[in-house]
């Protein structure tokens, strides 16, 4: 079975990280979106945004997945996955 992780939004930022797996992970968050940025902005970084090489600026950290509530995880992934099945369900054939 896949390694589960969840990414909660708020606001269009990164609130939380969390998985129903009890193994260490660390995930690299990055933002594009950087219109109005001062230049200076030790947050910064340039990040490769293909296997060609081509990078952009981008807000970039690093974060490690919280394991300390995996049943939240796997709850949230049978409410989705449950309802997107009913979507599936109700699409024309």
């Amino acid at each position: 079975m896949a390694i589960r992780i969840m990414i909660t939004l708020e606001g269009g930022l990164v609130q939380w990280v969390g998985t129903d797996s009890g193994q260490h992970i660390e995930v690299l968050i990055v933002d594009y979106d950087t219109d109005g940025a001062d230049p200076d902005d030790d947050k910064l970084y340039e990040i490769p945004q293909s296997t060609e090489g081509e990078t952009a600026t981008a807000y970039a950290r690093t974060e490690l997945v919280d394991t300390t509530d995996p049943q939240f995880v796997v709850n949230a992934f049978a409410a989705f996955e449950e309802q997107d099945d009913e979507e599936d369900d109700s699409e024309p054939n």
